[in-house]
């Protein structure tokens, strides 16, 4: 039979993490840190393909040197070199979707665009993101 102290500490530990519980298809099934302190990192690519289909080294060869820098002010930096020759960066805004399932990604210079992106892994070394529709494109990133 549970005490009193312990039934009330149970409630406050569910209640308080609660936001942190499993959201995401592939996990995690739990995590202390927010999903805002999770995201904000330099990211890579690792892992990158398109309807099933793995297409990692091309990505990583058409996008060389690819950095995602998500910063927890709301701001991001992508940056690359284009077949090992152009350097290209973007930079813009993001933010979650109001049940954190989706990151919205809005471009702001060079040009203005704006993507959404499934998230279907969020760990503090893992980003699983999810984008387009006749053709589905997974990215799996890990920290830079």
């Amino acid at each position: 039979m549970m005490h009193f102290p312990k039934v009330v500490f149970l409630i406050f530990f569910l209640s308080v993490f609660c936001d942190s519980c499993k959201k995401y298809e592939d996990g995690p099934a739990f995590s202390i840190r927010s999903k805002k302190e999770r995201i904000s990192n330099a990211w890579k690519v690792k892992y990158y393909s398109e309807n099933g289909t793995d297409k990692s080294d091309y990505f990583n060869s058409t996008y060389a040197n690819n950095i995602l820098v998500v910063e927890k002010n709301g701001s991001y930096l992508f940056s690359y070199k284009y077949n090992s020759v152009v350097d290209y960066t973007e930079s813009g805004t993001w933010k979650f979707n109001s049940n954190k399932t989706l990151i919205n990604f809005l471009k702001t210079a060079p040009g203005t665009d704006t993507t959404d992106m499934k998230i279907n892994r969020l760990k503090e070394d893992e980003l699983w993101l999810l984008d387009g529709d006749s053709v589905i494109k997974e990215y799996h990133l890990v920290p830079f």
